[in-house]
């Protein structure tokens, strides 16, 4: 027998195992109290970062926007390790706050853009 790409049987048991080897209820739950603070968190962020964006002088305003599409260059998997680093240095790697903190900043240059 090799690798099946459809079983035989298909069924839905598998998610019945699921519930039973892993506490997905938690892992829901977590979830959807992350989601509610980072989501309003992020749009309250960039929206404001975006309005003060507006308020910038022409030639501030370019440079702020050509920043802005720099750092979006920048691939998020070479921001994780760094945030992994100083959280762990402050001993939170643990909670919801390295999960929270980048809507701190907006979460992503694009949201602050979209906003200006």
């Amino acid at each position: 027998m090799g690798l099946e790409l459809i079983p035989a049987d298909p069924t839905l048991g598998s998610y019945e195992r699921a519930f039973e080897l892993v506490d997905l209820q938690r892992q829901f739950l977590n979830s959807a109290v992350v989601a509610a603070f980072v989501v309003p968190l992020t749009v309250l962020t960039g929206s404001w970062a975006g309005f003060a964006m507006t308020l910038l002088r022409r030639r501030a305003r370019s440079i702020v926007v050509g920043l802005s599409l720099i750092v979006l260059m920048i691939p998020l998997s070479a921001l994780w390790v760094p945030r992994v680093v100083m959280f762990r240095q402050i001993d939170v790697l643990d909670s919801y706050i390295p999960l929270v903190a980048p809507a701190l900043t907006g979460t992503n240059p694009f949201y602050v853009l979209l906003f200006y």
